[in-house]
């Protein structure tokens, strides 16, 4: 039986580590389809391979986060930023120079805020 550990997951955004993580500490997933399938009149298929897939991260952090001012600055910089995710438990390392806050969360009390980050380009 294999043990997940969250403590081994990381987010660093522009060299800052994210920490005080709340329900969600990152939910990576991709935009789109990665090929598309049509058939043709006379019933022939085509697969075509597509390349506009972007990678998405949503993650909540918790309103007593000592990043949680920073991550409105990230956001309202509509500025590219450098990210790097890690997490050994499934071996996903993903890097960007693109990345996007997409928002910055809800405030709602003493509730989790929770983010989007996309990024353009993702190694």
């Amino acid at each position: 039986m294999a043990k997940y550990d969250s403590q081994l997951e990381t987010l660093i955004i522009d060299g800052v580590n994210v920490t005080f993580f709340g329900e969600t500490i990152c939910d990576v997933s991709f935009t789109g389809d990665w090929t598309e399938t049509r058939a043709g009149r006379k019933g022939d298929c085509v697969t075509d391979a597509k390349y506009d897939n972007l990678l998405q991260i949503r993650t909540t952090v918790l309103p007593t986060s000592p990043q949680l001012a920073q991550w409105d600055v990230w956001a309202r910089s509509r500025n590219p930023h450098n990210i790097q995710y890690s997490n050994p438990n499934t071996n996903e390392y993903y890097t960007s120079s693109t990345a996007y806050i997409q928002n910055s969360g809800n405030r709602n009390g003493n509730a989790d805020r929770e983010f989007t980050i996309t990024c353009e380009d993702y190694s």
